[in-house]
């Protein structure tokens, strides 16, 4: 049976994270990307050249609009040293999928290797909606 996902935001741990000790897991809040949002990043997956017999994709920007439209912040997130990293958002507001929001600021990106924005942002987009498989560990 369908089930309605209701829930808009929600913690997210990595699936490389999910065996560690609750206190040692990385969390990090997210918001689920609307329908209508989910459309307009899926618009701008790929376009076509040479009589559209190419697709350049554009998984980059699409990784990209995830993040700056749903993350909302972390806890337990440290730095080589252990220190805690603190999550700061831009002071400015950006259109992200049409709408008005205060994304993470930049530098937060820099952060985080390819792998895990793009875990985050399919996270995003899915709202976090895992297989049995995943549920189990």
């Amino acid at each position: 049976m369908v089930k309605a996902i209701t829930t808009r935001e929600f913690d997210y741990t990595l699936l490389e994270e999910r065996g560690l000790p609750e206190a040692e897991r990385t969390v990090f809040q997210l918001r689920r990307l609307t329908a209508e949002e989910r459309f307009k990043l899926q618009d701008g997956m790929a376009t076509a050249s040479d009589a559209g017999q190419r697709l350049h994709p554009h998984l980059g920007d699409m990784t990209r609009q995830a993040i700056l439209a749903g993350l909302l912040g972390w806890h337990n997130l440290t730095d080589e040293q252990g220190r805690p990293v603190e999550f700061k958002r831009s002071t400015k507001s950006l259109n992200v999928l049409g709408r008005n929001c205060l994304p993470p600021e930049a530098a937060m990106l820099d952060y985080f290797g390819d792998g895990t924005l793009a875990e985050l942002a399919a996270a995003i987009q899915d709202g976090a909606v895992l297989s049995e498989d995943d549920a189990g560990n």
